[in-house]
């Protein structure tokens, strides 16, 4: 079952931060590199995420593993990042 309240995925984390409805950021520790930019050198996948959380001023979380940020989203899958939404 998954969690009403966690918005799941880097571009959806963006997105819940942009609109101002993140209450909280959960940033998996074991994210790989994002290598698609071609500039030969990986950027942590979820950097973009942790500065528009701290620019939102929104507490940012770290958990161990993607596996576990999954779980916590109710998913079977892994998850780099994910956002606690304001009620309602």
């Amino acid at each position: 079952m998954s969690n009403p309240r966690m918005c799941p995925g880097v571009r959806e984390t963006l997105r819940a931060l942009r609109e101002g409805r993140a209450v909280r950021v959960f940033i998996a520790g074991d994210a790989g590199e994002d290598r698609r930019h071609g500039t030969g050198e990986g950027v942590p996948l979820t950097r973009t995420v942790e500065e528009a959380a701290r620019s939102a001023g929104v507490e940012i979380v770290t958990v161990p593993t993607m596996k576990a940020l999954g779980a916590q989203c109710g998913l079977k899958v892994r998850c780099a990042a994910a956002a606690e939404m304001k009620p309602g």
